[in-house]
């Protein structure tokens, strides 16, 4: 894609949408990907061989279009999908079909919308962008078009559904799309901090994966002593927003010691806002293995009515 980058013109109109995007957490996106959401627009491809075959002057006269609908496109991850920087995308490429939506469509419907989350959530656990990101990348954009005609769509090929198995012994891990799941599910509550209330700046926790920012229910210093293994200690089931401050004030105490005061001092939802079950049994030590399975089948759960799927699907 030399040539076409060779471009002095192009290269300045590049590198002014990526300032711009850059103030909405996504100026890292690559030139590739913006040249591909290009090429989609224009030709429905987003083949290399497209991309070069584009006329010079049909790219100036298109790329304030592009610029417009990449905006629409992350200003609708940031807002109805929580996803505030590039960091927090499960796949780059789910930027492109979304491109040339928003190059159809200015804003929309509640039905358009529900289609386009479906798709985003399955393309992201389903892990279709894997391989022949290409060929995938047209087909979605295909979709897209149907979406735009009010057609009835197919998430057939990208289908997952989330059971309790795949949650099991979970590490929160960055690279992991089930632990990225998990932490997009429960940024998507706008959780709350649990000691003094405040709103989680969950797009600075997911993006810099700073450890401060979580906290172990269940402390790991006290599972240890009951001979949990380390990755039972720290599944993802384990960890709760928190600031660094409110960590550090309650490290290492039993879940039902401070629990009840947080629920005394601001109602049970500061918990079911983390997912965090409100059954005081299952905030003892013994019963640490039921607390993970009553949030693994919890979180398997909401992340299938995302998916717009049930289990037995």
């Amino acid at each position: 894609m030399e040539r076409r980058l060779s471009s002095p013109h192009l290269q300045a109109a590049i590198n002014d949408l990526l300032e711009l995007l850059d103030e909405k957490g996504f100026g890292d996106l690559t030139e590739r990907i913006l040249l591909q959401s290009l090429s989609g627009m224009l030709r429905n491809s987003t083949k290399t061989s497209v991309i070069l075959s584009l006329p010079p002057a049909e790219v100036r006269d298109h790329f304030e279009t592009l610029t417009g609908s990449l905006e629409r496109t992350v200003d609708f991850l940031s807002t109805d999908l929580g996803i505030t920087s590039r960091d927090l995308l499960p796949h780059l490429q789910q930027v492109v079909p979304l491109a040339y939506f928003f190059y159809r469509v200015t804003a929309p419907s509640a039905d358009q919308a529900r289609k386009i989350r479906q798709w985003f959530w399955n393309t992201a656990f389903s892990r279709r962008y894997s391989s022949q990101t290409d060929d995938k990348m047209d087909e979605d954009i295909r979709l897209m078009a149907d979406v735009v005609a009010g057609n009835e769509i197919s998430l057939t090929r990208y289908r997952y559904t989330a059971d309790t198995r795949a949650l099991i012994r979970q590490p929160l891990t960055k690279t992991s799309p089930t632990a990225r799941a998990f932490l997009l599910l429960l940024a998507q509550r706008t959780p709350r901090d649990l000691v003094s209330g405040l709103t989680v700046d969950t797009g600075k926790a997911l993006s810099s994966f700073n450890r401060k920012e979580y906290h172990h229910i269940f402390p790991k210093s006290l599972l240890a002593k009951r001979d949990y293994e380390k990755a039972e200690i720290n599944e993802i089931a384990n960890f709760a927003f928190i600031s660094g401050r409110a960590n550090r004030a309650i490290t290492n105490k039993e879940p039902k010691k401070y629990l009840p005061e947080i629920i005394k001092t601001r109602g049970e939802e500061a918990l079911t806002g983390q997912l965090i079950p409100t059954d005081p049994a299952l905030w003892e030590l013994d019963a640490y293995p039921a607390f993970l399975e009553w949030l693994r089948t919890r979180f398997a759960a909401e992340l299938n009515q995302l998916l717009g799927v049930s289990p037995s699907d």
